[in-house]
């Protein structure tokens, strides 16, 4: 709240962005230079530019929020993916990098099931299909020949 309500104040905003700031290279270069593993982290909220009491969409997040909704990055992934079929990425969607089920208490179970529902979208024939086999039983040759 204090950061969308005093965004201009001081500056303070452009000082805690560059200390919240974790990657120098954007999602797609990240995965260009190799990372298969992606700490997602998210939050309903309203936009970065937006007061409190705007709409809320999904963010990411690491102490501020990012300046895009989360399906944008999402959307690069999916690009990446389907232009480098034989790569396996793992995303895990957390609010703080913890993957406790309590993470997202004010939050309305729509506005979750509306995220993961575009989530599908996004990757759709791409998503792990747990009603074919269990992870812990799938090789890596499995999961790169059924594209998932």
């Amino acid at each position: 709240w204090l950061l969308h309500e005093l965004k201009d104040f001081a500056d303070i905003g452009k000082f805690v962005r560059e200390f919240a700031k974790t990657q120098g290279l954007n999602i797609t270069q990240q995965l260009d230079a190799g990372i298969r593993y992606i700490d997602f982290r998210i939050t309903y909220t309203a936009g970065p530019d937006s007061s409190s009491a705007s709409t809320y969409d999904w963010y990411c997040v690491h102490l501020v929020e990012s300046n895009q909704r989360a399906v944008v990055y999402l959307q690069h992934i999916q690009e990446w993916m389907a232009a480098h079929p034989e790569e396996i990425v793992v995303i895990a969607f957390t609010r703080h990098g913890s993957m406790c089920d309590t993470q997202y208490p004010d939050t309305p179970n729509s506005a979750m099931q509306e995220f993961f529902h575009n989530v599908t979208a996004i990757f759709d024939g791409m998503l792990f299909n747990t009603a074919e086999s269990a992870l812990n039983e799938t090789s890596v040759a499995e999961l790169v020949a059924r594209n998932h």
